[in-house]
């Protein structure tokens, strides 16, 4: 039986070769019905004999709890759907912002860069935040103001009106500070900047812009 034997497979009939009248003979690989056909299983069935392929499991799939549960496309809609809800109520954000006169020459209708704290919505561009929703929105300007020369003036643009920002020299400081606090009624895809006006060279404006829907 150890010798070498060919194997020879015609139709469902497999023969195996005798050598030196030992071994030898054949076999079919049909099934007990020799009907094909009946070898398809449906999910049910598959189920029976076990719910993971490679760690991947058919299981929970209304109500996933395990990282690799498989699920419904009814669930990720409602999940999708939830969290749309959750963002036209309430998101906020938070930006830096730091201009220096640089240009030799007094400016006006200067955006103010933006660079963002956090802004999970990505509502933050480079100079300009706009509405992904429409709805109630707050919005905090505070900073400082530094300048050798009289003039200059900050303003929250919306709609295309300037709403100016108070800036003061606070008792005992020596440094110009300005804030503001505004609230306006965005539709979506409208847009909210802050914008510098009569700019003395080389004076300069640093401070934070953030703000959420109400």
């Amino acid at each position: 039986t150890n010798e070498a034997q060919s194997i020879n497979k015609i139709g469902n009939t497999v023969t195996l070769t005798a050598v030196g009248a030992t071994g030898g003979g054949s076999f079919t690989v049909d099934d007990a019905d020799a009907d094909p056909a009946n070898e398809l299983q449906n999910l049910n069935q598959v189920l029976t004999r076990g719910n993971s392929a490679g760690g991947i499991t058919i299981s929970n799939l209304p109500t996933p709890s395990a990282a690799q549960d498989a699920t419904t496309k009814a669930y990720v809609d409602a999940a999708d759907a939830a969290l749309s809800a959750r963002i036209s109520t309430t998101y906020s954000f938070k930006a830096a912002f730091d201009y220096q006169n640089l240009s030799g020459a007094v400016v006006n209708n200067q955006p103010m860069p933006f660079t963002d704290d956090f802004d999970d919505f990505n509502i933050i561009g480079t100079n300009t935040f706009t509405a992904t929703e429409s709805g109630i929105y707050m919005f905090f300007v505070e900073g400082f103001y530094n300048t050798a020369t009289a003039g200059g003036s900050l303003s929250l643009l919306y709609n295309s009106i300037k709403y100016p920002i108070t800036i003061v020299l606070p008792f005992g400081a020596t440094q110009p500070r300005f804030s503001g606090t505004f609230t306006f009624k965005l539709t979506a895809g409208q847009t909210v900047s802050l914008v510098g006006d009569n700019i003395p060279l080389l004076a300069q404006f640093n401070g934070k812009f953030f703000g959420y829907k109400l």
